[in-house]
């Protein structure tokens, strides 16, 4: 999650990090239930698909194969510990410029809600959670299982449901393996222009390329937006709190023009809501509860705020950027 302002991967310098803890694989899935649930939403939020078309389903994104997907599947220049490397590699230019926070009580529960999403997801690795002191409404991801959440994101979220949504996003792209798919486009993509079009076709291709991967890295979002639904979804939590976020996060974004959205690295608002919302009648079976929010989240987010020094009710005065989705874009900092 990064606005479309920064543009983090296109400029490690200005990312911010913060926090980091190591989380358990062997933990065995948490229950629905969860200490200090405050609300609970009642009804039907997402629309029935017949067992019958879930069964015979082969979509690779049905909601009941959940951690026996092939979700990475598709070409890709890195195994996983050259993936780890990456990450490490990129990790300690993000964490120069970055102010963490070492609070034990944001920490540790931010740690156990991706736990709980990490049960439920496809990612199967080890995963490290940092906290950044920003204001920014951001989080995002890096390859070998590195995510980080700016607290701007944590006070923008209005319940534990919205925040889960949050991690979720990021684990989608984790385990997609994103970034490192998108590097293998853009590398194979060079030498094929140069072998078949030889320097003519290298230079068309250098000034197209980056149309190409932005397209690339949007179609990205919208599957790392789909992945976090299910996730969260199977963690429990109401899938139509995400729908809110973005479009809280989004206020007072200006329209983009066509050059834009063609440059972009992340789709527009509306767009990923329209999908989103499709995706939720399309992949999530009904069900008639869903947790919205806790006492915990309510707390950590007071002490979220008392360290930034920002009231819950103008935090938001601080920052105009938007929540756009993880910013896992290399382009301009290969290894």
């Amino acid at each position: 999650m990064c606005s479309r302002t920064t543009a983090l991967w296109c400029n490690l310098a200005v990312v911010n990090v913060l926090v980091s803890f190591t989380i358990a694989q062997a933990r065995p899935p948490a229950k629905l239930e969860s200490a200090g649930v405050l609300t609970i939403a009642i009804g039907v939020p997402s629309q029935t698909i017949p067992q019958s078309a879930r069964k015979h389903n082969h979509n690779k994104y049905e909601f009941s194969g959940i951690g026996r997907r092939n979700i990475a599947r598709g070409t890709n220049l890195y195994s996983w510990e050259a993936e780890k490397e990456l990450g490490e590699k990129l990790a300690r230019i993000v964490e120069q410029q970055s102010d963490l926070i070492v609070d034990p009580v944001i920490t540790e529960y931010v740690d156990r809600l991706e736990q709980r999403i990490a049960h439920n997801s496809d990612y199967r690795g080890p995963l490290t959670v940092k906290i950044v002191k920003d204001v920014d409404t951001n989080a995002y991801s890096l390859p070998g299982g590195l995510i980080y959440v700016q607290t701007g994101i944590i006070l923008a979220a209005e319940n534990e449901a919205e925040l889960a949504a949050v991690l979720a996003h990021e684990t989608g792209h984790l385990a997609a393996r994103h970034m490192t798919r998108l590097i293998t486009r853009q590398k194979t993509w060079k030498v094929l222009s140069l072998a078949f079009g030889g320097p003519a076709g290298y230079l068309f291709v250098k000034k197209a390329l980056p149309i190409f991967l932005m397209k690339s890295m949007r179609n990205s979002e919208f599957e790392a937006d789909l992945l976090g639904l299910e996730y969260q979804y199977a963690a429990g939590y109401d899938p139509d709190e995400f729908l809110r976020l973005l479009k809280v996060v989004d206020e007072g974004v200006e329209k983009a023009s066509l050059l834009t959205r063609l440059t972009d690295s992340h789709p527009l608002t509306d767009a990923r809501i329209r999908h989103a919302q499709s995706d939720i009648a399309r992949y999530l079976p009904t069900r008639t509860q869903h947790i919205i929010d806790t006492s915990e989240f309510q707390e950590m987010k007071r002490r979220v705020s008392n360290l930034m020094g920002i009231s819950d009710s103008d935090w938001k005065s601080a920052d105009d950027s938007s929540f756009t989705g993880d910013s896992f874009q290399p382009l301009a900092t290969q290894p």
